[in-house]
């Protein structure tokens, strides 16, 4: 069957003399052997997009070299020669960049983040915990369409999700501190401002019984933060700290930061519409937020802060535009609705109105076209 289906797709490529775009996805199986598969997209006579695995294989290794080798070797198997783009997983793509913006100002307020995501495991634990939580916020009177819910904490967006749904509850969480025994008994409430500011020496954040490191601390350090947190276990008879009033004070600053990059990584996500002429209006909405949020200082300085930390981490991969991807630029231009002067305007917001900036990129953009 697979014989005859592949012979079939080779035949109809050849005949419609289609172009097709590939992506790459690679990855390290747990026994230590690299796989990659490769997918064609191309667009049907019907206008309909399509896509189908024309590879799936193991790969002597995850690196350029080798993925153009095996590239090189699949076209010329299914006798490709109109080629669009090529997308590869292990390269700096848009939404990997901005998850990459985002992490350093998310590491920021870990242990907030780790605390308030503590709290929720425990009253999502149970069908009882749950039903108890949702009588407390009847008695708070929380008029909220979104139950809180557990993140994946690998994925910045999850967590986002979570602290967006969890912050109408606050009132709940305390609520239960004096109706709930159980989280009593499992938590403990003194507040300590001090030990609620981030960005403190100590990088362990404890969650249920669970030790979660950031890079940050040498193994010596962390061996001498196990022995401590056990010996702080066993006199607290494994009680961990409840959320600070702090602590969701800096959710609230976290959730307003991270909003435009939500709203963005869902566009550039979007998996069945064209995403490419979006690309540098976002990248202006982006920039003009942190710019605005680096500005309030005065009045709110730790939504100040994240901003600056996740400036700097734009400009290194997005700061300097004359050296961006011209495709960039060419799919504003196609774009009927913009052309010419929609590329201007992106420039513009992007080098914040310096003229001889924007005049160089078009001058640049149009000798390449």
């Amino acid at each position: 069957m697979y014989k005859d289906e592949k012979e079939k797709l080779k035949k109809y490529f050849k005949e419609s003399k289609q172009r097709v775009s590939l992506t790459t996805d690679t990855w390290t199986s747990p026994n230590n052997f690299n796989y990659m598969c490769v997918t064609v997209h191309f667009i049907d006579i019907h206008w309909k997009l399509q896509k189908r695995i024309i590879l799936f294989c193991l790969i002597k290794g995850r690196t350029g070299e080798e993925i153009g080798k095996m590239l090189e070797k699949c076209l010329l198997d299914w006798g490709l020669e109109d080629l669009f783009g090529v997308t590869l997983d292990n390269v700096r793509c848009d939404a990997h960049v901005l998850v990459l913006v985002v992490k350093d100002a998310v590491l920021l307020y870990h242990k907030s983040v780790g605390r308030i995501r503590s709290v929720i495991k425990f009253v999502t634990g149970s069908p009882s915990r749950l039903a108890k939580f949702k009588e407390c916020a009847a008695l708070e009177k929380i008029d909220c369409k979104k139950m809180v819910f557990l993140d994946v904490k690998t994925r910045w967006n999850a967590t986002y999700l979570m602290l967006e749904a969890a912050i109408p509850y606050e009132k709940v969480f305390k609520r239960l501190e004096r109706e709930d025994k159980s989280f009593r008994s499992k938590y403990i409430f003194k507040e300590s401002e001090s030990e609620a500011l981030p960005n403190t020496d100590d990088d362990t954040v404890v969650i249920d019984n669970e030790d979660y490191y950031l890079s940050s601390s040498s193994e010596s350090e962390r061996q001498g933060d196990v022995s401590r947190k056990k010996n702080t276990k066993k006199k607290n008879k494994l009680r961990h700290h409840a959320p600070y009033a702090a602590d969701w004070s800096y959710a609230r600053c976290l959730v307003k930061c991270l909003k435009i990059f939500f709203d963005v990584t869902v566009k550039f996500s979007a998996s069945v519409q064209v995403t490419s002429h979006e690309f540098l209006w976002q990248l202006a909405l982006i920039h003009e937020q942190l710019v605005r949020l680096r500005a309030i200082g005065n009045r709110d300085p730790h939504i100040s802060r994240m901003a600056e930390i996740m400036f700097r981490k734009y400009n290194a991969y997005w700061g300097d535009y004359e050296d961006m991807n011209s495709v960039m630029y060419f799919a504003k231009l196609l774009d009927p609705r913009e052309k010419e002067s929609g590329l201007k305007f992106d420039l513009e917001c992007l080098y914040e109105q310096n003229d001889f900036r924007v005049t160089t990129v078009l001058k640049a953009v149009k000798q390449d076209m």
